[in-house]
């Protein structure tokens, strides 16, 4: 049952997060957004879950996982609720915010709830059944919004999360276990946590690409800079337990290695996604329903394929697995940077599923190497790490690789793109130039995630990582098995 309640939590956000970048080209016309609006809109969402995963993972450590969690169930479908009722931009980004909120929490202790209640030689594909709940999400996102948003309009894909929210709070109250915490005299790192937010939120809207004057960005670059200084100064602290022990980054090879890499693998992922939407729909002219079954494709096969590669990364080195991942999406972002105006069906979704068993055979063996290489206690922590760095990469994703396409554009452009019908001529051919680049840029990305990986194959010098039963994590703390004598 807590596996089941942490992959409802899993389907949820991912489903939200997919779903909605198939709604944007409704959502635009209907509130005559611009392309700054649409951004936003999804921005909103991923840089409030990057800002409080790994606190909420911390909170979970110290105060419950359980009564965490189902706060936030609530904030998440109160939110969604909210989202669908909204008027105007205004409104529907600060209920996005809301929901970013409750995702936040969701992410962060969904994979902390099944890794504290299975053995470790089992975790490998215990998580791999939680990814593959989260790319059911994914899956469903594109085939069902695209029904939603065509029959039902595009503020039904908020409303379908309420009664699933709410069946999945009634089922944590009867199964999720209440868990004695042990007390400490450490107080909890509420410094640390303002500061990192501080730091994240920051960054992410001086990448954002909002239409704000220099003085404004460079007031956001300070207090980014002043954010991240006085963070790592309050992490090192005595007396406290820290909202992030900064050894794991700087002692532990795997820990550090692994959220380098999932960094590459997300930001790659959500930016694709939304430029991929707005090419089917606004430049080749497909319906939302047709557009979300050709993006249907990558989701289809991380549901395949993560339960597997979660199995494979208990007996074969992650780092290799997750290279192999990276190195098929490099070959997928380079056929998709071939696109054009008349480009067939088949040469959208055949890189998709490329796309999509690279990204599994990449997520399902990280997510067990970055989970397995820290002691128990801190497993909420390296949970809402993993969480924090993969909005950060879908944020960064977002903002980047659609500013690569809007900065092609010139002003008004995007408006006569998605103003209802195909668009032809030099604003098509903008667009595509921009959406090259954008291509590009992630297959470098990946590229890089290639290499980042390999770093944690080649631990020890013998090729590979330690297995579930290393004896010892980088950390110089005792690990799980350590403890229990093994």
């Amino acid at each position: 049952m807590v596996l089941l309640i942490a992959s409802i939590a899993s389907f949820m956000a991912t489903f939200d997060s997919n779903v909605v970048n198939l709604a944007l080209p409704s959502i635009a016309k209907a509130f005559d957004a611009t392309f700054s609006d649409i951004i936003l809109i999804t921005t909103a969402y991923l840089v409030v879950i990057a800002s409080l995963q790994t606190t909420f993972g911390r909170l979970g450590d110290r105060r419950g996982m359980k009564e965490v969690f189902i706060l936030g169930l609530v904030v998440f479908t109160s939110g969604s609720f909210l989202a669908g009722l909204s008027g105007g931009v205004g409104q529907m980004i600060a209920f996005r915010i809301v929901q970013g909120v409750g995702s936040a929490v969701m992410s962060a202790i969904s994979g902390a709830l099944v890794a504290r209640e299975f053995p470790l030689a089992e975790r490998g594909r215990i998580l791999g059944i939680t990814l593959s709940a989260a790319y059911a999400g994914l899956t469903a996102g594109p085939a069902v919004g695209g029904v939603l948003v065509q029959l039902l309009g595009w503020r039904s894909i908020f409303y379908v999360n309420v009664p699933i929210g709410v069946a999945t709070v009634l089922l944590s109250f009867v199964y999720l276990r209440s868990e004695k915490i042990p007390r400490t005299s450490a107080l909890f790192d509420f410094p640390g946590a303002i500061t990192l937010t501080s730091f994240l939120v920051t960054l992410l809207l001086a990448l954002s690409g909002l239409e704000i004057n220099r003085w404004e960005l460079t007031s956001l670059v300070l207090a980014c800079f002043a954010s991240f200084v006085s963070f790592v100064f309050l992490e090192r602290r005595e007396g406290i337990a820290p909202l992030i022990d900064l050894r794991l980054f700087t002692q532990n090879r795997v820990f550090a290695a692994g959220n380098v890499t999932a960094l590459m693998n997300y930001t790659t992922a959500s930016g694709a996604v939304l430029v991929l939407s707005l090419y089917l729909q606004d430049v080749l002219g497909y319906s939302p329903v047709a557009a979300g079954l050709i993006l249907l494709a990558q989701p289809a096969i991380m549901v395949l394929t993560a339960p597997v590669a979660g199995s494979l990364s208990d007996r074969i080195s992650p780092g290799i697995l997750s290279a192999i991942g990276m190195l098929a999406k490099v070959i997928a972002f380079v056929s998709l940077s071939f696109l054009g105006v008349s480009s067939s069906s088949e040469s959208i979704w055949l890189p998709l599923m490329l796309i999509g068993f690279g990204h599994a055979l990449f997520s399902s063996p990280n997510s067990n190497s970055v989970m397995s290489s820290v002691p128990r206690e801190q497993i909420g922590l390296a949970s809402g790490t993993l969480g924090t760095v993969r909005a950060i990469g879908q944020s960064v994703g977002v903002t980047v690789l659609g500013g690569v396409v809007a900065a092609s554009m010139p002003s008004g452009a995007f408006a006569a793109l998605s103003g209802g019908s195909v668009a032809s001529g030099a604003t098509t051919q903008l667009f595509i130039t921009g959406m090259h680049a954008a291509f590009l840029l992630a297959a470098l990305l990946c590229a890089i995630g290639v290499f980042s990986s390999l770093v944690r194959a080649k631990r020890n010098g013998s090729g590979g990582e330690p297995g579930p039963a290393a004896s010892t994590d980088g950390t110089g703390l005792p690990t799980e098995l350590e403890k229990a004598g093994g």
